[in-house]
């Protein structure tokens, strides 16, 4: 069992927490040994400032950004934040722009598992659902058979 805190560590703690410093800068600050449970023990409820890394001009720039349709990608490469941050900033905000999709699934090249036929897809195992349904017939067929026997 460790040592009781004081009431000035206590409230040294909730200081530097709603100042936004980390668990291990609080620590460091106390120097004491300390886990992070007691640490959230004594801040439990406290509103928290948590400092952005991006200045409120780039904030207004990344909103601006947003709404006129670039990607969070997009504004990821031009403001080195990640797409967390850029969420958070723009979360509310309505699109003017065209968006830009730039995703595109794979297209697997295959033959149809059941009658061999040659086609492109992105997820199917079978080139139509005839197939699909022919093979899901005969495996239905096949099982009730064995619960027969």
């Amino acid at each position: 069992m460790g040592t009781k805190l004081t009431s000035k560590q206590v409230q040294t703690i909730k200081e530097l927490y709603v100042k936004g410093k980390t668990y291990s800068e609080i620590k460091e600050a106390l120097n004491l040994q300390l886990s992070n449970t007691t640490i959230v023990k004594y801040t439990r409820g406290l509103e928290r400032e948590h400092p952005s890394q991006l200045s409120e001009e780039q904030i207004q720039v990344v909103r601006r950004m947003y709404k006129k349709g670039r990607t969070y990608e997009e504004i990821r490469e031009i403001t080195n934040a990640s797409v967390r941050t850029i969420l958070k900033y723009t979360k509310g905000i309505k699109r003017t722009g065209k968006r830009k999709y730039t995703y595109n699934p794979p297209v697997f090249k295959r033959n149809c598992d059941h009658c061999g036929k040659y086609y492109e897809s992105h997820r199917r195992r079978y080139c139509s659902e005839e197939c699909y349904y022919e093979v899901n017939k005969e495996n239905a067929m096949k099982r009730s058979q064995a619960l027969r026997q």
